[in-house]
C-alpha cells in the first residue's frame, strides 16, 4: 500500500514530530497509534462531547 500524505496545520505537524522524536519512533507510527485509538474509543469520545 502507498502512503498518502495529508495536510495538517502546522502546529499539529509540529506536535507531532516532537512527540515522535521524544518517543523515538517515526511520524506515522505516532498518526496510526492516534487513529487506532481513536476508532477504537470514538463512541465514548463523542458521548463525552455531548
Amino acid at each position: 500500500m502507498m502512503d498518502k500524505q495529508i495536510k495538517v496545520p502546522a502546529e499539529v505537524h509540529k506536535d507531532i514530530k516532537v512527540l515522535a522524536s521524544k518517543e523515538g519512533r517515526e511520524m506515522r507510527e505516532v498518526v496510526t497509534t492516534a487513529f487506532e485509538f481513536y476508532k477504537k474509543h470514538r463512541n465514548s469520545i463523542k458521548d463525552d462531547k455531548q
